[in-house]
């Protein structure tokens, strides 16, 4: 009996060393998995930064267009402002003449019609 207990424990001992082996061996697969993952999303995060740095460059190529091209704008609206405002005196300044044509010709129509008038008709 005392047999079977021996080697009851020593297939026990047998069992357990196994099993620390086989529990040694899972972590160390675990432990490499987990670096492998490590390194794949240290990886991953390092693509990113950079994609994320391209789209700010990127970004920022944008807005210096697009600021030039809004001050581009600005300007030319500026000159067709000033453009506009140089017709608008042109033309009122061209009104204004002719204003004072039609007074001078309306005041040589009456001079004209004051002759006429004061003229005695032949017979």
């Amino acid at each position: 009996m005392l047999d079977d207990r021996d080697r009851a424990r020593a297939e026990a001992k047998a069992l357990r060393s196994e099993q620390a082996a086989a529990l040694d061996e899972m972590r160390r697969d675990h432990v490499g998995a987990l670096d492998e993952l490590r390194q794949d999303h240290a990886t991953t995060l390092d693509e990113l930064r950079g994609r994320l740095d391209d789209a700010r460059a990127t970004l920022e190529t944008v807005r210096a267009d697009t600021a030039a091209v809004i001050a581009e704008i600005r300007a030319e609206r500026d000159r067709a402002r000033q453009d506009l405002e140089a017709a608008r005196a042109e033309a009122a300044t061209a009104a204004a003449d002719l204003r004072q044509q039609l007074i001078e010709v309306r005041a040589e129509r009456d001079t004209i019609r004051a002759r006429l008038e004061a003229k005695p008709e032949p017979n």
